[in-house]
């Protein structure tokens, strides 16, 4: 079954991590919803050249999720072989299903401990993306 055919009920404890995983049920409730039902016309369509198609910004999305989650110490194997739209869209879903999980998990000290930057270094700001990153 996928992941988020309906928002999570709320936590009935109100901690650091159940805020934290709403918000990623809530990032994962919406990208399901918005992600349903592609035709093939529109996962190839790019707004401008240049710009990213819909493969290219779900993969973008797919590591952005994997990124935050492993920042969060999640365990993470990335999929070797993700080609297809559905293929990204349940891994994605299924990976937020799982960073939730994992936050509800995590106690205060946890939480505090994580510390987020990035290795690399730009020249200037135009050189700059936060999301550039393999794995």
């Amino acid at each position: 079954m996928t992941p988020y055919q309906t928002l999570p009920p709320s936590p009935k404890k109100l901690t650091e991590g159940n805020i934290l995983a709403r918000l990623v049920d809530g990032i994962g409730f919406r990208y399901r919803v918005a992600t349903e039902g592609f035709t093939q016309k529109e996962i190839d369509f790019c707004p401008i050249e240049g710009s990213m198609n819909m493969m290219q910004l779900l993969d973008h999305i797919y590591k952005l999720v994997a990124w935050t989650g492993t920042t969060f110490k999640l365990d993470f194997t990335k999929k070797q072989t993700l080609t297809s739209f559905e293929e990204y869209r349940l891994e994605t879903l299924s990976l937020c299903q799982a960073f939730s999980d994992h936050l509800k998990t995590l106690t205060h000290k946890e939480i505090n401990a994580v510390s987020v930057y990035s290795k690399r270094k730009a020249s200037n700001l135009q050189d700059y993306s936060p999301f550039s990153f393999d794995f």
